[in-house]
């Protein structure tokens, strides 16, 4: 039987307009920077994959004890191993659907874009708890195709031990795209998307990083008015009267 990383490896290759077999020509950058916008409440690690190879790097400590391992993992296949053996076949279905949507938006668009969804993987006292996985493209090539993604994985099954099912494709770096994706078994289909605001998904992620209504409006310049009329909505919409709650449905509802 075709082992777990072949599989995801196999889904990537029936995607060459995405994934380049070229090396690249990185940029610096600092990864801490760059992922100070997209962690979630909870603990967490990333890391960094090499297309051509599957070779791991840039590895956050926090992946050791997390998952109980004595050596940092050096390939994909080491963190594929992972992944509970039931949600593979989710995992690489969820990895086709996003890519289908990325080329249909605009593999020009690939670095401003990143794609979100749960599963479960196996802990350091060797049971499985969800994790949040989210990927965005660091490196590409000149025909912006895919050279080196970051992938942060975040614990949250504090939050939630719900997996939705959902993928969902979302803009950063000024990039508005919302897209979500629902997955039931073979089959995939759009999910209705909460008709939130931009501005309310904006308000709802630095809620989820912990920021006040205070914080919040001097971050976005808005006044603290503006900011709690927003957070009322929120609630009102996603249908919770707290903020723990409000965190957690959002979550199973792929909004974070």
């Amino acid at each position: 039987m075709e082992n777990k990383e072949n599989q995801l490896v196999t889904s990537w290759d029936n995607y060459p307009e995405l994934f380049s077999p070229e090396k690249g020509v990185e940029q610096q950058l600092s990864l801490v920077d760059l992922i100070a916008d997209y962690l979630f409440t909870g603990n967490y690690y990333y890391y960094t994959i090499d297309i051509v190879g599957q070779v791991l790097s840039n590895q956050h400590p926090n992946i050791l004890k997390t998952h109980g391992l004595t050596d940092i993992p050096k390939t994909l296949n080491e963190i594929v191993e992972l992944v509970h053996p039931d949600d593979i076949g989710f995992v690489i279905r969820a990895e086709e659907a996003a890519h289908r949507h990325i080329l249909s938006v605009g593999i020009q668009h690939i670095q401003s874009l990143k794609c979100c969804y749960c599963f479960r993987m196996r802990v350091a006292n060797g049971t499985y708890r969800l994790f949040h996985h989210q990927s965005i493209s660091i490196v590409v090539d000149s025909k912006f195709r895919m050279v080196k993604s970051l992938n942060i994985h975040t614990d949250i099954e504090h939050i939630t031990n719900v997996n939705n099912h959902i993928v969902t494709v979302m803009g950063i770096r000024g990039n508005n795209e919302f897209h979500q994706i629902f997955i039931n078994d073979s089959k995939m289909f759009s999910s209705p998307v909460m008709k939130l605001t931009i501005r309310e998904c904006e308000i709802l992620r630095y809620i989820a990083k912990g920021f006040s209504s205070e914080k919040i409006a001097e971050t976005l310049g808005i006044t603290t008015n503006t900011c709690r009329t927003h957070r009322k909505n929120l609630f009102r919409k996603i249908g919770c009267h707290s903020v723990a709650s409000l965190i957690k449905k959002a979550t199973e509802l792929g909004l974070l």
